[in-house]
């Protein structure tokens, strides 16, 4: 029993390890894919959640919405997040394609890039394109910017289960 503990926990540590950041084949760019169902909700009561929650949820410098359409079923949004480090502050931003089909969602994450705002003189003011992730210092970069896409995609769900 204890055996089959040990490998549960083993196998489920390497799917959570696993990147969910992949190179889109036409694009030869980055992006992160969601695909959401509320089965119980109408489409044109999500959209405007939706939209409410992308305003009130991301607030930084860089944030905002670039297009909403109701009819077409779709909004594009540029975030923004901050990164925090010992080497300074950088800001990553990104766009989210949200495509409403009934009661489910499908969002898109691409135009991935990192601007350092301050902290090392080197670094400061450069901004630059998620490339590759086995350069020094982007696999950090991509954990966190994974990481806090997944945990908005969470808080969103969250807050369209309510």
């Amino acid at each position: 029993m204890k055996k089959l503990l040990l490998i549960f926990f083993f196998s489920f540590s390497l799917v959570n390890a696993q990147e969910k950041m992949k190179i889109n084949e036409t694009t030869k760019k980055y992006e992160l894919s969601y695909e959401l169902d509320f089965s119980e909700k109408k489409m044109n009561n999500l959209f405007s959640d939706v939209n409410e929650w992308l305003a009130i949820n991301y607030n930084v410098e860089g944030s905002g919405l670039k297009f909403s359409d109701e009819k077409k079923g779709k909004i594009i949004f540029n975030g923004a997040m901050i990164r925090k480090a010992f080497v300074g502050d950088s800001v990553i931003t990104f766009t989210m394609t949200f495509l409403f089909n009934g009661s489910k969602i499908s969002c898109n994450v691409t135009n991935f890039v990192i601007e350092h705002r301050n902290g090392n003189t080197q670094m400061r003011g450069r901004t630059y394109e998620y490339e590759r992730k086995d350069l020094m210092g982007m696999k950090k970069i991509f954990k966190f910017t994974e990481e806090g896409i997944d945990t908005d995609i969470s808080n969103l769900t969250k807050a369209l289960n309510k």
